[in-house]
């Protein structure tokens, strides 16, 4: 399977810069025995909310640019399919959707083919921190879903938002991952609760 490449980017850096700290906290849970039931291939969580800064959105397009053009096409289909299966759910009026409600949606993420995801190299850091540590079968389950036990990462992002500014004063926009996706590239705005912007100052956030 084809995969895309993109050039470093303030995005790309605060991806390289969080990756190197799951390094370090992967290897400590390796030695006290935590081994990450996650594993490229495995898209069990790919039908849950997952937020993301609209840079790594832009970062997504920006690497599915790279795929070939009939892959980007099938892209946008099943984008479009996500936008009006979601539009007007419940799960919208909540800022924290209920991970179980969302999933009975059967909303795959629009990225995925064949349960692979096209833009992995690239995938948004809310991706990347999601480390399950019980069977697997607690997250493919519905009914074991609540059952499973995830490796905690303390505190980790704000460096990596930081790199997003590059290292100045400046707002973020965290959204559902498709939301930001089917704005972009549909020109379709849906609104949401978990729609939600943050003033950040010395080092600092705050809600706007």
């Amino acid at each position: 399977m084809e995969e895309s490449t993109v050039r470093p980017t303030p995005v790309a850096r605060a991806i390289g810069r969080l990756d190197k700290f799951l390094i370090l906290v992967l290897e400590k849970g390796k030695n006290e025995g935590f081994i990450p039931t996650c594993r490229r291939g495995c898209s069990a969580c790919c039908s849950e909310p997952v937020y993301v800064e609209r840079r790594e959105a832009e970062h997504v397009i920006e690497a599915m640019k790279s795929l070939p053009e009939d892959e980007q096409a099938a892209i946008l289909d099943r984008l479009r399919a996500w936008v009006e299966k979601i539009r007007g759910q419940d799960v919208l009026k909540q800022r924290q959707p209920d991970v179980i409600e969302y999933r009975k949606l059967r909303l795959p993420c629009p990225l995925l083919k064949n349960g692979e995801c096209l833009v992995y190299a690239n995938r948004p850091m809310g991706c990347r921190l999601h480390f399950a540590i019980g069977p697997r079968e607690n997250c493919e389950d519905d009914a074991k879903r609540r059952d499973q036990t995830y490796m905690y990462v303390q505190d980790p992002m704000l460096g990596p938002i930081l790199e997003l500014l590059d290292g100045k004063p400046g707002d973020i926009l965290m959204e559902h991952l498709g939301l930001h996706l089917a704005e972009i590239l549909l020109g379709e705005k849906v609104e949401s609760e978990s729609r939600s912007l943050f003033r950040i100052t010395n080092g600092k956030g705050s809600r706007k």
